[in-house]
């Protein structure tokens, strides 16, 4: 690398392209009078807010390509705290926006799929979709694309705006966006605090929202008094801003990335017909045994009881959208609740203790090595009992918050998982 330093830029370059999300490109942004005025110009003539019908516009997770052909810096401040930016990618004739990770070294402004860390989410114009497009390295270094659809590609999500629910009333602060070349007016619901800041051609007293293309807050709305540009949302301490406009010309193919939801439901309607199968051998096992017959048939009793459940949980996480509905959301957490394992072992490590307790008394030769396997094993037994415990007590502190409780119940396991050795 020391030889020559065009060996030096180019792995740099590949570290970049491989490792990591790119930083923000600030070598074409103009920051001009004139760019910001052709930007926004283009954005207040959104075809998409200017047609009459297009309450049922909606996007596909797998299509040809999603293009954008305008770019929105925005920085989101949460309360003080802290602040992290992002940009939006905005299509202004179908209405759906994309947007990087918000991060705190600057809004990621440029799309490269092919490196690791990628990610980028996709709405649909009425906030109804929501696409989120990832990649994620296998155990063989392999990048793998994925898409998150959290289901609202079936169900759609339901979004309460509150911008286009009631008039807004202006109010006298002025503020100046994307480095001095606009102002803005606040405007405000007279039942609730939150205020927009509008850059638009004309101020009358009110204003009755109509269409909004956007995210964070700030965007681009049609009203009754024509289209403005929201520079600001504030809500309290908390606020999104718009730092940069301008036109682009982007486009992203995401007909190379895997539904993930689609693929865990095929793989776990796969899984659940193979235990079905295990169940029915087993138990037909467990009725030949020599032993121990109504230990193993408990054991065969909860694994045909969870299947049930596994089902009933696989049909409802499927029947909503996984970031609003309740219901489908418990069916996801409930399929991968820690404390189904713990029982199920409860009752194999009884299942075991009844097997070596039959051999000790079959073979008297066996007693000493018995004795010290049944011992491990009530070892065993008492700490997974002490985890049951544990974990019905994290059910009801967390009683309102199913996957803070699985948390719990996850971390409680891994303990006792890690504390616990073999009893061969």
């Amino acid at each position: 690398m020391k030889k020559k330093v065009i060996t030096i830029l180019a792995c740099l370059l590949f570290v970049i392209i491989l490792k990591a999300q790119p930083p923000r490109d600030t070598t074409h942004r103009d920051t001009t009078m004139l760019g910001f005025t052709n930007a926004s110009t283009e954005l207040m003539r959104a075809p998409v807010l200017r047609r009459t019908s297009n309450d049922d516009i909606r996007i596909v997770p797998n299509r040809q390509q999603f293009c954008f052909d305008a770019l929105m810096e925005i920085e989101l401040h949460y309360g003080g705290r802290y602040s992290l930016e992002t940009c939006l990618f905005i299509n202004t004739t179908d209405g759906y926006i994309g947007y990087t990770t918000p991060s705190r070294g600057g809004a990621i402004n440029m799309l490269f799929p092919e490196i690791e860390h990628f990610r980028f989410t996709i709405i649909s114009f009425k906030l109804g979709n929501v696409f989120t497009y990832f990649n994620q390295k296998s155990n063989h270094d392999v990048i793998a694309h994925y898409v998150t659809t959290s289901n609202t590609d079936t169900h759609e999500y339901q979004m309460n705006n509150l911008l286009t629910t009631a008039p807004l009333t202006r109010k006298s602060d002025r503020r100046t966006y994307c480095d001095g070349n606009s102002e803005a007016l606040a405007y405000k619901r007279s039942d609730e605090p939150t205020a927009w800041y509008l850059f638009g051609s004309r101020y009358p007293a009110t204003i009755q929202a109509q269409k909004f293309l956007g995210a964070f807050g700030v965007g681009v709305v049609q009203t009754d008094a024509g289209p403005y540009i929201v520079m600001e949302r504030t809500a309290g301490a908390t606020y999104t801003v718009v730092k940069h406009i301008e036109k682009a010309h982007i486009c992203f193919d995401p007909s190379g990335f895997k539904m993930q939801e689609a693929d865990f439901y095929a793989k776990r309607t796969a899984d659940l017909q193979a235990e079905s199968t295990r169940i029915d051998e087993a138990e037909a096992a467990a009725q030949r045994a020599s032993c121990c017959v109504p230990e193993r048939m408990a054991e065969i009793a909860y694994r045909r009881q969870q299947l049930q459940v596994n089902e009933e949980n696989l049909r409802r996480a499927q029947q909503g959208n996984l970031l609003q509905d309740r219901t489908a959301q418990k069916g996801i957490i409930d399929m991968m609740d820690p404390l189904v394992a713990v029982r199920g072992s409860i009752l194999s490590i009884k299942t075991s203790i009844c097997t070596a307790e039959d051999d000790k008394s079959k073979n008297p030769s066996h007693t000493l090595s018995a004795n010290q396997r049944i011992s491990c094993l009530n070892q065993q037994l008492s700490a997974l009992q002490t985890a049951e415990t544990q974990m019905q007590a994290a059910e009801t502190r967390y009683a309102a918050n199913p996957a803070q409780a699985n948390a719990e119940k996850s971390r409680i396991y891994m303990t006792v998982m890690r504390q616990s050795g073999g009893c061969d």
